[in-house]
């Protein structure tokens, strides 16, 4: 009869322990590598943003997540919106985000929303505080 090595059956429990410690949505640190793709792929079409947001808990029981493009300025918006851009946007995201597991393993896709707003309006109507916005 043959003996399985000490060492083996450690490396097997970690591997056991460390896939059932995987959490099913993607972490911070996926969504936030998915959104540098897309406003490195948005820069190369022209295209600039004065900020984005992420909100997320990345909690296990949180499956919501919203991206949020701010422009410089309500023209900026509509143009986009009209364009297609902010669509292409959307896409490349979900896209991008796709590609993160691979590396990071997670086994369900939250729910996001997409926002696109100005720096323009967060002046106007918030006293250019981006936390009084987003709330």
């Amino acid at each position: 009869m043959s003996r399985i090595p000490i060492f083996l059956i450690w490396q097997l429990a970690i591997v056991v322990v460390w896939s059932n410690m995987r959490h099913p949505y993607p972490p911070y640190s996926a969504i936030e590598l998915a959104l540098n793709e897309v406003i490195l792929a948005a820069r190369l079409k022209g295209v600039s943003f004065k900020n984005t947001e992420l909100i997320t808990t990345s909690e296990e029981w949180d499956r919501e997540l919203v991206v949020l493009f701010f422009y410089q300025n309500d023209t900026d918006v509509q143009w986009n919106q009209e364009t297609g851009i902010n669509e292409w946007l959307q896409r490349k995201f979900v896209h991008e985000l796709n590609a993160t597991k691979v590396r990071y393993g997670f086994s369900e896709f939250p729910e996001i929303t997409f926002m696109f707003d100005s720096e323009e309006n967060v002046k106007a109507n918030f006293q250019g505080d981006y936390f009084l916005r987003l709330r």
